[in-house]
């Protein structure tokens, strides 16, 4: 039988469970915009393009994990067994490693790209909204 102070604790766990998620999610998202916003407010050019590096890299970072993964799987011989799931016969460990920078690199696109192209995007439209804006003056 399940107690009543074991079911409260299971929701309260779950409940902070899915705002701790949420929260990341959104932070995950907001990063390429608020690089990008930071390189708009920036009066210095080194910074601004600083910035934009950091934006573009944010957004295929994920993507460069997965390809050093497969590399890397490649290399040291490990073998893709049911799934996303490499098992190196030299180095056990380095399974877990592998498996875990391929399906990063699989799965975090899907939420760095948009995110780094509308950062990309604001950018791009107040760069151009400030040059409009300077030729009229």
């Amino acid at each position: 039988m399940v107690s009543p102070l074991g079911t409260i604790t299971s929701a309260i766990a779950v409940f902070i469970g899915t705002i701790i998620s949420t929260v990341l999610g959104w932070a995950l998202i907001l990063i390429g915009p608020a690089l990008c916003f930071l390189a708009i407010r920036s009066r210095s050019t080194p910074r601004k393009l600083l910035l934009l590096g950091a934006c573009i890299l944010y957004g295929v970072l994920p993507l460069l994990l997965g390809l050093i993964g497969t590399s890397l799987a490649t290399a040291l011989g490990c073998q893709l067994e049911m799934g996303l799931n490499y098992q190196c016969p030299t180095n056990p460990g380095l399974g877990e490693l592998v498996t875990t920078m391929v399906f990063i690199g699989a799965w975090g696109p899907i939420v760095t790209i948009p995110s780094s192209a509308l950062g990309l995007l604001g950018f791009i439209s107040s760069y151009i909204t400030s040059v409009v804006r300077n030729s009229f003056r």
